[in-house]
């Protein structure tokens, strides 16, 4: 039996999958804390915390710098703060006692209100060193 032809079949399936794989990796882009980053904490007008809080009574509370927002306001208020800024970075903190699902809509919802804000995700050890 010659095997000849099934490696060459082989061969060019091997060349249509590695053409037809995506590119681009689809995801947000995260960034790991370095240790030098956090000892050099930006000053605070400079820094933008969203928090994600759960509560027992109804839906979760949303707060920009300890500040409540409402869930539908939360777009507006991100582009106005991040229009006039360089550093587009944003710091995110949820309790954990949320779905995954609820956070990723959460994260979309401030993708939607400019494309360029970098997301830092906040540990609760780094949570407690910015209070």
């Amino acid at each position: 039996m010659n095997v000849t032809p099934m490696i060459d079949v082989l061969l060019v399936l091997i060349v249509i999958f590695l053409l037809i794989s995506p590119t681009k990796p689809y995801g947000y882009d995260g960034q790991v804390p370095q240790e030098a980053i956090e000892k050099t904490a930006p000053t605070p007008e400079r820094t933008v915390v969203l928090q994600l809080e759960y509560s027992a009574t109804g839906p979760g509370v949303l707060r920009i710098n300890q500040a409540v927002v409402e869930p539908a306001q939360l777009e507006r208020q991100l582009a106005d703060i991040f229009k006039t800024r360089n550093e587009k970075v944003l710091f995110f903190e949820a309790d954990g006692r949320f779905e995954f699902a609820e956070v990723a809509d959460l994260l979309d919802h401030v993708k939607a209100a400019d494309r360029d804000i970098r997301i830092g995700f906040m540990t609760t050890q780094a949570a407690k060193a910015a209070d």
